[in-house]
């Protein structure tokens, strides 16, 4: 499998890297992401360990929420203590 970069695509570069998985960082330096794509076209997509990013410190657990027949929203939540 193969990827390509969104900013090189709108800049008309369509050039193609090997993929067998991608980490998406946080500001911290931990996973805030963590993506896999399948020989059968699965992706799979793994939310890391506590992080912070912008700020704000995140769980590990994702929420996702479809938005229309082709779009869906992963987010992240805030790590919240109860006391």
């Amino acid at each position: 499998m193969k990827i390509r970069d969104e900013y090189a695509k709108l800049n008309n570069d369509h050039s193609e890297q090997e993929f067998s998985g991608i980490e998406i960082i946080a500001d911290n330096g931990e996973t805030l992401y963590s993506l896999k794509l399948d020989d059968d076209g699965v992706l799979e997509i793994i939310g890391g360990n506590f992080c912070k990013h912008n700020g704000i410190l995140l769980k590990e657990s994702i929420c996702v929420f479809p938005y229309d027949n082709h779009r869906i929203f992963i987010q992240r939540l805030p790590y919240t203590r109860k006391v």
